[in-house]
């Protein structure tokens, strides 16, 4: 009968999802773009400035901020940078999923600008291609993840992609 006992049960109905945040934007700089000479000419200049300024009595604090801030103001004026997508990356999509993105969005800006039937043609097929790759490496992905050897592996396993 209701009323008479304190106990009851406990129903619960939830959704858990787990979302991840976006990765910061990050400095990214191209070295092998760098003007070398000119950081080597402002590096000699900076550093006959830096002795002719400061002795040896110069607090070590004083002298480490002048190199740092020098060092720094070299690295922004003489290499080139870039700033990485803050577009989260799916961990399964590797160089050749990326490499045939890019080589889709190549032919697709072709087909458009030229507006030929062959090059419609080969856009649908590298589209094609495309699509398969990227479920190849996304089922491989998660079969990797999922059929691991060992319990121990599958504990530490991935659970982002398994849902209830």
């Amino acid at each position: 009968m209701p009323g008479l006992s304190d106990h009851d049960v406990v129903f619960l109905e939830m959704s858990a999802r787990a979302y991840r945040k976006k990765p910061p934007r990050r400095k990214i700089l191209l070295w092998k773009q760098a003007d070398l000479e000119s950081i080597r000419t402002d590096a000699k200049a900076w550093s006959d400035d830096f002795v002719e300024k400061y002795t040896t009595s110069t607090p070590v604090e004083t002298l480490a901020t002048s190199i740092q801030e020098a060092l720094g103001s070299l690295v922004d004026n003489h290499v080139p940078s870039k700033t990485s997508s803050s577009r989260y990356s799916q961990c399964w999509f590797d160089t050749t999923t990326k490499r045939m993105c890019r080589k889709k969005a190549r032919a697709f800006k072709k087909a458009r600008h030229t507006n030929k039937a062959r090059d419609w043609r080969r856009y649908h097929n590298i589209k094609k291609q495309t699509q398969q790759t990227c479920r190849k490496t996304y089922n491989q992905y998660l079969s990797n993840i999922i059929w691991l050897p060992s319990v121990q592996n599958f504990e530490l396993a991935d659970w982002q992609y398994l849902e209830n």
